[in-house]
């Protein structure tokens, strides 16, 4: 792996490079049993490796700015954060912006989330988390486990949201984000050609594959097959108005 890095922190992040992009990553055997979409699966994505970033709180801002709402609204929220501080990234890079530090999170007034295109309740939990980032990164060490039950102890980070994270961006290969709308239907649907689906059904269809059931979701979901939809999309709340700046 070549890496380069800029600003502070350099040094620490080029003695983690391998981890960012899962160099020690690999895939476990399948069971002798496998169903076969699994097998194909393993081939298609046999490049595919989980990425440990070792930044907790920048990982947790985007997946718990991911509940409740669309995919685009959650991207929108992101993006608003952000532009709300416009920190430039050290180095060579016109226009790369710095995610939103634990202490500029602190900063935003809880009335002023929803300029920003980000309910309130989202809002509160990102400052939950900021009030204790420090006990957050650690569990970029921990076992998976142990990980899971540090992240959930902050108020409004439950299941869904800390395995999305541990499955996401902390190399986290048996972890399940259960809770989530889309996952159950969608492994359903791969695995038994079936519409419908929950979480229960979804953890019976992936015990076989213990070790790494995250690896084999992220399979699934790398495929891109789902369920044809019958009803309408879920709807996106209209733009923020005018939205809230630091004044630094």
């Amino acid at each position: 792996v070549r890496a380069e890095a800029f600003g502070d922190g350099a040094e620490w992040l080029i003695e983690r490079a391998g981890d960012l992009v899962g160099a020690d990553d690999n895939a476990l055997p399948l069971p002798d049993d496998a169903h076969p979409k699994i097998r194909e699966l393993a081939q298609s994505c046999a490049g595919m490796r989980l990425s440990k970033t070792h930044r907790v709180f920048e990982l947790l801002t985007g997946q718990v700015l991911g509940q409740l709402v669309t995919g685009k609204e959650s991207k929108r929220g992101y993006r608003n954060l952000v532009l709300a501080f416009e920190e430039p990234a050290p180095g060579p890079f016109e226009g790369l912006l710095l995610p939103p530090s634990p202490r500029q999170v602190r900063s935003v007034p809880p009335e002023e989330f929803s300029t920003l295109g980000i309910i309130r309740r989202q809002g509160e939990t990102l400052q939950q988390a900021a009030l204790v980032a420090k006990r957050l990164e650690e569990a970029a060490l921990m076992a998976p486990d142990d990980a899971q039950r540090r992240l959930q102890a902050v108020r409004g980070i439950g299941p869904w949201t800390a395995g999305m994270a541990g499955l996401f961006g902390m190399g986290h290969a048996d972890v399940i984000p259960v809770g989530d709308y889309n996952i159950p239907s969608t492994v359903a649907y791969t695995l038994l050609g079936e519409r419908g689906g929950d979480d229960e059904q979804m953890l019976a269809l992936l015990e076989p594959y213990a070790g790494q059931r995250g690896r084999v979701v992220r399979w699934i979901k790398s495929a891109g097959t789902s369920p044809p939809r019958r009803g309408p999309r879920s709807p996106v709340r209209a733009p923020p108005g005018p939205r809230w700046r630091s004044r630094r």
